[in-house]
Formats: C-alpha cells, structure tokens, sequence
C-alpha cells in the first residue's frame, strides 16, 4: 500500500500517525534496502532456495500422470469479480462477517475463545474494518468491527475514494 494511499490517509486521520501496515512496509520495502541492487552483494541465504527435506523418513512418489480433469480445471480458473446493484442484506453481512472472523465462546469466558481461522491459540489480534458499499440498512462507508460484542462502529459515512 502506498503512503499517500486514501486508505492510508484515512487511517492516519483515525489514529494520527501513520498505521503500523505502513510503517511495516515501508520498513521493509525491497528498494529501501541498504544493501544495493547488485546481488553479488546480497547474502547467499537470499539468493538460494531452499527446501525442506527429511532425510531419515521414507519416500513415496507421488503419482504425477497427467489428470485431464485437474489440467482442464487449472487451466480455466480465474478470479472474475463481477458486481450486481442488488443489496446484500445486513442480516447476511453480519452473518458473514460472525462466520468468518467472530469469537467462538464455548463457556462464555473470552480467555478461552477460539476462532473460526488459524490463529495460534485463539490470540491472533484481527481487525476487521469492512467497507460497505450496498448493504441493506447501512450507509456506504468505512465501519470497524467491534468482534467481543458483535457491533460495527461507524468510523467514515459517504463515498470512499
């Protein structure tokens, strides 16, 4: 994401600073590197791949015929976005959203939630901010989710861009 980014711009009026995926990018973006373009001056562990192998364990091959079926599949998948002007309902967003990133309680008790995603013990810290843009019920714009109580605060109303 680029700093001057809307999104960006946004976040540093709701935090004023700017968001800790910025900083981290730009931190870490490959052209800020100290190090120089030239890859004879890179360590080796950046331009060798590695695999990991075990070497005590026994080996089975995997059977690599050709599957016309899977071939066919590959070949035609693409991600096609295509947009209707009908609403979602809030009913089905929020149902989405409790599906997809909520807490799952078990006994009622926050320390011991789990969640429906990989998340290293039930710790994994989400943010969701979803961006609604027709959604039954709402306004257009920027919302936070408030996951412990299943509420979305209304951070921007209106058009982004």
């Amino acid at each position: 994401m680029k700093n001057n980014s809307p999104l960006s711009q946004l976040l540093y009026q709701i935090d004023g600073r700017p968001s800790n995926s910025d900083v981290f990018h730009k931190r870490t973006n490959n052209r800020t590197l100290k190090i120089g373009d030239n890859p004879n001056d890179w360590p080796e562990s950046w331009k060798k791949i590695y695999f990991k192998t075990y070497p005590r364990f026994k080996k089975v091959h995997c059977d690599l015929a050709n599957s016309d079926e899977i071939n066919r599949l590959l070949r035609n998948r693409r991600s096609i976005r295509k947009y209707t002007d009908k609403p979602i309902s809030f009913k089905d967003v929020s149902y989405l959203l409790y599906s997809s990133c909520g807490l799952i309680h078990s006994d009622g008790n926050y320390d011991n939630t789990r969640r429906p995603y990989p998340s290293a013990g039930g710790r994994y810290p989400l943010e969701v901010y979803p961006i609604i843009n027709n959604v039954g019920g709402l306004k257009k714009g920027l919302y936070h989710l408030l996951r412990k109580h299943y509420l979305m605060l209304k951070i921007q109303i209106g058009q982004l861009t």
